[in-house]
């Protein structure tokens, strides 16, 4: 294919063929990566042709707005209708054919008028269309007007810190419990929201990746955070804590391996041994959730455990997802701060998601950023892309469940690099990650997605706009409402300060910058404090601080583009107990809890 006809190409299927680096210079594609980029987009596109538009995003503002005129819409099908059957996003299903409450739809040859009445809900509901030429599936994106939260924790603030950092002195181990006692204790003080690192299932042998933001799947939790007397009951199969061999240099961190080796072999012996009222609930959540089931046998077609029987190997996974799902749900009900959760840009390559649906994803690609002012050779993250005309075809079926899983227990979830709503950086197998290509992605359907199902459950969702973000993102972020973040360490240097924009949760830092304690060489308290005061007398939505900034900790939770066996893992200098009694830092919380009043 000769130059013209590549880019002419690209063009079509949605393949920058240039990109503006951090300096503002412009760069032209790498012919090879952008014709290698251009022949696995168009292959999504050949393999996708529907008989109608997979997605419809309705627009809310005019749904209900007189009883008597409901919005309508029309959807072309290209082939006679015989019938169409509307499924809510609750799962309430009903024959689409004659008016209801919620929709009626009216037909001729090919062509389908959808009447929306006033009470439809919002989310993304599935309208399935039976042709004589075979089944239509289409997804109608009902999203609210804006995403801008009206949650009770707006005007607060909020405490990060990484789970497996949490132990105390009679349950050693990090765990989803200790999380619980955290998210009470700060809201003892007044604050809102207990942020959090991922808590996803994580590969921890064959491969061990411990990084929360390469997940083994990112609609399941980690296994290894169940708490102890969960898995560990008084009896035949006890075995007594030896952190010595469950974590490393002196107690200081996690041995994720050694951690998940103890869960997993606790997991089997529970699953053969469980009484029959547990194995009737784990029944009835798996029902209820057939993604558990399929995680289960994905994670057990991995296991190299000695278990002769695949059922019991199968039963152990589903009986940690519901577990761990147990006790997520504690935290949720309890008095106390809210979560706030993350969720990763992408899935590991040989993780859940892509054994689930390898449809949706690209093969010999990895996603990452191009050269900037920190990674001047660019970042491969390796984490496999999505194709965009699949998703499309799908209904964005994977932002949906993704948003929904994470909503199920989290008052806020931070979508990490937002900006792949609207394009990824694409990078073909082999080649250096500052050759790769920008791939676009249907950004305002995938927000109207994103804001219908999020406010479905009832959960909030902030992007992670920090860095290089192209204008047509912020611009789609304000016009949409969602929340975007603030980092105050980014600009300390700066004279005026700038402004703090209400509509963000603004911080000190995230978890993958320079804790603050070694970022500033003197006046550090002071200057924190002056920080602190700052945010807190700033309009926006939510103010953030790292407990380590606030318990004076120098070594960082990451160091991005570096793989060292000390990230990820740091455990508190001292228990929680101790910890969170230390009248310094209960000033401090009670500093952050005291916002709102």
């Amino acid at each position: 294919m000769d130059e013209t006809a590549l880019y002419a190409q690209a063009q079509l299927v949605g393949a920058e063929t240039s990109f503006t680096d951090a300096f503002g210079q412009v760069h032209r594609a790498d012919p090879h990566a952008l014709a290698l980029v251009v022949e696995t987009l168009s292959s999504d596109l050949a393999a996708h042709s529907s008989l109608c538009d997979p997605v419809i995003v309705l627009n809310s503002s005019q749904i209900g707005r007189d009883p008597e005129y409901p919005y309508s819409h029309l959807i072309e099908i290209g082939a006679t209708v015989n019938d169409a059957v509307l499924t809510l996003h609750d799962g309430v299903t009903g024959s689409a054919r004659a008016r209801s409450d919620t929709v009626a739809v009216s037909r001729s040859r090919d062509t389908l008028s959808v009447i929306l009445h006033p009470d439809l809900p919002v989310g993304c509901h599935r309208l399935e269309v039976a042709t004589t030429r075979g089944t239509c599936l289409i997804t109608l994106v009902c999203p609210p007007p804006s995403m801008t939260p009206q949650a009770a924790w707006v005007g607060g603030s909020a405490v990060f810190v990484p789970t497996y950092a949490l132990w105390d002195s009679q349950t050693p181990l990090p765990s989803f419990g200790l999380l619980e006692q955290m998210a009470r204790r700060v809201g003892e003080s007044g604050i809102d929201l207990l942020a959090t690192l991922p808590l996803y299932a994580a590969f921890l042998r064959d491969p061990v990746e411990p990084s929360p933001y390469s997940p083994a799947s990112r609609m399941h939790w980690n296994e290894a955070l169940i708490s102890e007397h969960l898995v560990n009951p008084p009896g035949a199969h006890f075995v007594p804590i030896d952190l010595d061999q469950l974590t490393r240099r002196d107690g200081r961190y996690i041995d994720w391996p050694a951690l998940g080796a103890r869960r997993r072999e606790q997991l089997l012996h529970l699953a053969a041994t469980i009484d029959d009222a547990t194995r009737d609930a784990v029944d009835r959540f798996v029902r209820e959730r057939p993604d558990v089931s399929a995680f289960a046998r994905f994670a057990a077609g991995r296991s190299t455990t000695s278990f002769d029987r695949q059922d019991l190997v199968i039963r152990s996974h589903e009986l940690a997802q519901y577990l761990a799902d147990h006790e997520l749900r504690q935290i949720a009900s309890s008095p106390g701060a809210q979560l706030a959760l993350d969720l990763p840009v992408g899935c590991h390559p040989d993780g859940y998601e892509r054994w689930a649906s390898p449809e949706l994803f690209a093969d010999q690609m990895s996603i990452g950023a191009p050269p900037d002012l920190v990674f001047d050779g660019g970042q491969d993250w390796g984490l496999p892309p999505t194709l965009p005309i699949a998703m499309r075809d799908s209904g964005h079926r994977l932002w949906r469940d993704l948003v929904a899983r994470a909503g199920e227990h989290a008052a806020l979830v931070r979508i990490d690099h937002v900006m792949a709503v609207h394009r990824l950086w694409w990078i073909p197998a082999g080649m250096d990650s500052g050759r790769g290509v920008y791939v676009r992605y249907p950004r305002e359907e995938l927000m109207a997605t994103i804001a219908a199902t999020a406010a479905a459950i009832g959960t909030c969702v902030v992007g992670e706009n920090l860095g290089t973000v192209p204008m047509e993102v912020e611009e789609s972020m304000e016009r949409w409402g969602m929340l975007g973040m603030y980092e105050e360490q980014f600009h300390l240097h700066e004279d005026p300060l700038p402004h703090i924009p209400a509509r963000s949760v603004a911080g000190i830092r995230t978890h993958d910058m320079t804790p603050f304690h070694s970022h500033v060489d003197r006046n550090t308290e002071e200057l924190l404090d002056t920080a602190i005061d700052r945010l807190l007398q700033s309009p926006a939505a939510v103010v953030q601080i790292d407990l380590d900034d606030l318990l004076g900790v120098t070594e960082p939770h990451n160091l991005p583009g570096q793989v060292l066996d000390t990230l990820w893992s740091r455990r508190l200098d001292r228990p929680l107990t101790l910890t969170l009694a230390d009248p310094h830092l209960t000033k401090k919380l009670r500093r952050l809890g005291a916002r709102r009043g």
